[in-house]
């Protein structure tokens, strides 16, 4: 209906100032546009993986903090570190498990558990940045004394980073040959 109707819109101007407009087939934009909402919901995805503390031990905000600007991060407004490109686009992401967001001046900040989250269709060169993510969350994992594992509290292994990576590099493959690389502005558009 909506789209009928921007359609007796633009053919109304058009008639007015004496102009042609040609609206497309609206059946066929319609099964054009569920398509692409289909291939968009298929490769829309977060990638997380999530350094836990051992039982008892929780890890503290500083060196949390330390580690992760060491890595060239900086903290976003809503308390999470974020590691980003030469154009201020965000590569991966670390976040407090816990509701509370990191602080560095809150020197008492304990947690249990930190998530680094990668966001699939919108970063480009994405298995360079899952590898650049994975290989910092092991560092971070023996620098803290923790371990990685994954949402279902799973231990991340190589072999299921490997799996992982290349089930990703058959998502990047789907969008290249779909016109929508990953981090490009097309993506950007589709999965903001």
């Amino acid at each position: 209906a909506q789209l009928e109707a921007i359609c007796d819109i633009l053919y109304t101007y058009a008639a007015e100032h004496g102009g042609a407009v040609t609206c497309p087939n609206l059946d066929v934009a319609l099964d054009k546009a569920r398509e692409l909402d289909e291939f968009c919901v298929a490769v829309d995805m977060l990638i997380g993986i999530n350094v836990a503390a051992p039982e008892g031990i929780p890890f503290m905000g500083r060196r949390i903090d330390e580690l992760a600007r060491a890595a060239g991060m900086t903290l976003d407004g809503r308390g999470s570190y974020v590691l980003q490109d030469g154009a201020g686009n965000v590569l991966f992401s670390l976040a407090n498990q816990q509701d509370e967001p990191f602080d560095p001046t809150d020197t008492l900040l304990t947690t249990q558990s930190v998530t680094l989250l990668f966001d699939v269709p919108n970063v480009a060169d994405g298995l360079g940045v899952f590898d650049r993510m994975t290989t910092f969350g092991f560092e971070l994992a023996r620098a803290l004394g923790g371990r990685m594992t994954d949402d279902h509290g799973h231990a991340v292994t190589q072999a299921s980073l490997d799996n992982d990576r290349r089930q990703l590099a058959g998502f990047y493959a789907r969008m290249q040959a779909r016109g929508i690389p990953a981090g490009g502005e097309r993506a950007r558009r589709l999965f903001a």
